[in-house]
Order: structure tokens, then sequence, then C-alpha cells
């Protein structure tokens, strides 16, 4: 499996197994459709996913919690959203490699903590609303 390219998860899938996707280190595009699949702890299904130099990700609706978290971290470095209201919490933990990121939408809610991805480079096209007060995104 560690030759898998490209990937779909369509909408129609409503679980995935701990640590399904773990290891594709050949993936370099990821489209993620599945909503409303929920993640535990440890069991991030893309945990040492994606390319050396980052897959390309594209996110159709919701984003789950934890879902492109894990240990080693999925390599991921831009982001495409497309109808998305939510970001769930710890949704990219330890994702440290996004150079681009963009939100096709006019206001999105980021899951605690606020926002794990701190380390984007760009964005465009983007309001947060933040939960608990917390500040909204801070790019460096």
């Amino acid at each position: 499996c560690s030759s898998i390219g490209s990937l779909t998860v369509p909408e129609s899938v409503t679980s995935i197994g701990p640590l399904a996707f773990s290891g594709l280190t050949s993936l370099s595009e990821l489209e993620f459709r599945a909503s409303t699949v929920r993640v535990h702890i440890s069991e991030e299904p893309f945990t040492d996913s994606g390319v050396q130099t980052g897959m390309s990700l594209k996110v159709v609706g919701d984003v789950p919690d934890r879902m492109f978290s894990g240990v080693p971290a999925p390599r991921i470095s831009e982001v495409e959203f497309v109808d998305t209201i939510s970001i769930g919490d710890h949704a990219f933990d330890g994702v440290h490699q996004i150079v681009e990121l963009s939100l096709n939408g006019t206001n999105v809610w980021v899951g605690s903590p606020c926002l794990a991805l701190v380390y984007v480079r760009w964005i465009r096209w983007m309001t947060f609303s933040c939960p608990r007060g917390s500040s909204p995104v801070v790019c460096h």
C-alpha cells in the first residue's frame, strides 16, 4: 500500500479504522469528503502519510476532530477547503509543513485549540470564528 500516490475518501464513508492509511509515504494527493467520520485519540487514520515534500489535501465539507493529526503527523504542504463550515478539535495537530491554505467560504468554526495550523505561511480567502474567546489564527 505504500505506493499509493492519490486517494479519494468519498462522502459515503462513515467509518475509518485506526491508522487505516498510516504509512502511505507515496501519497501526494488526497481528496477527503467523509465529514461524518469519528476519530479517536491514537487512531488517527493518516499518521505518517504523505510524500516527504508534503501532500496536497482537498477537503470537501467539514473536517472531523483529529482527522489529520498523528505521531508522526501526516506530511501536508497545501490544503484547499471547499464548502467547509467547521474544522474539528485537534484536526491538524502536529502538521508543520503547510505552506498554502485556501478556504472557499466566508466563516469557519475552528475547534480547540484554535488553531492547530499555527505554522501556515500563507492563508487566503479566510475568516475564522474561534471558540471560548480564543484568538484568531496567527500566521508565521
